[in-house]
């Protein structure tokens, strides 16, 4: 049982659009897309991916789509899916040429938002065909983008529920309580001594879907750990801050183990 009480707990709310959409394409891997944020709604089931080969030669590219979940570590999980529809599925770009991949949902617009990517794949054709002659493709690139399928009334929302330092080992618990996503910038918590900051670690985790719930942990060194007096959690989203402190008992008990 915990010793010490959370003073606040964080509780973030902003209304889907806002900071969501980046302006202008962006480019990885010689290939130019826009946009880098896909959403889907009811009124706009469809849209178009642009696509520019920046290389000095022909690319070839394959497409997929699968549904977006993620762990509490926060790290991908993709699954099949039939709910987007798209094509081209395989295609050629000249240098500097563009073109559209269509993509649209087959599913049902629900309260809440759902979540899926969309991965570009740069292919080549083998040096070497097999000898029934067929073709032979190898994955060279790749790209990863969001789609987004929209509520007609949609909020992010997330909330600190813990963080807490035992066994010298930190531990964050983040939970989503809206019906969008959470972007995050940034995670970082701060272990302070009796003036300052003795200790610090970043968790690289970039969103927090709908219905998820992030559990992050670290170890602190125990020399680190025997000066703490006080957590503070930062969650930098698109479009603000969500902050809390914790202040902690005088104990040996949290950094043993």
């Amino acid at each position: 049982m915990r010793a010490a009480r959370l003073l606040s707990t964080g509780l973030f709310l902003l209304p889907l659009g806002l900071a969501l959409f980046q302006a202008g394409p962006a480019v990885a891997e010689g290939l130019s897309f826009d946009p880098v944020y896909i959403h889907l709604t009811a009124a706009a089931p469809s849209t178009t991916l642009k696509l520019r080969n920046g290389h000095d030669k022909v690319m070839r590219y394959q497409v997929s789509v699968f549904s977006w979940s993620q762990d509490v570590a926060g790290q991908q999980q993709l699954a099949p899916t039939s709910d987007i529809v798209f094509f081209p599925t395989v295609f050629e770009l000249q240098p500097g040429q563009q073109r559209g991949v269509r993509l649209g949902t087959t599913a049902k617009f629900g309260a809440e938002e759902k979540t899926y990517r969309i991965l570009v794949d740069e292919i080549t054709s083998s040096a070497d065909a097999p000898a029934d002659g067929s073709i032979s493709f190898h994955l060279r690139s790749r790209i990863s983008l969001p789609i987004f399928l929209d509520p007609a009334t949609a909020s992010a929302a997330a909330r600190i529920d813990s963080v807490d330092l035992s066994q010298s080992q930190l531990s964050l618990h983040l939970r989503s309580t809206g019906s969008a996503h959470v972007k995050l910038r940034s995670v970082r918590v701060t272990v302070l001594g009796d003036s300052s900051s003795v200790f610090e670690r970043s968790f690289p985790v970039s969103y927090l879907l709908v219905g998820g719930e992030l559990r992050l942990s670290a170890p602190v060194p125990k020399d680190r750990c025997r000066l703490a007096r006080a957590l503070e959690v930062e969650v930098q989203t698109d479009s603000g801050l969500l902050r809390d402190r914790l202040q902690l008992p005088a104990s040996s008990s949290r950094c043993s183990g």
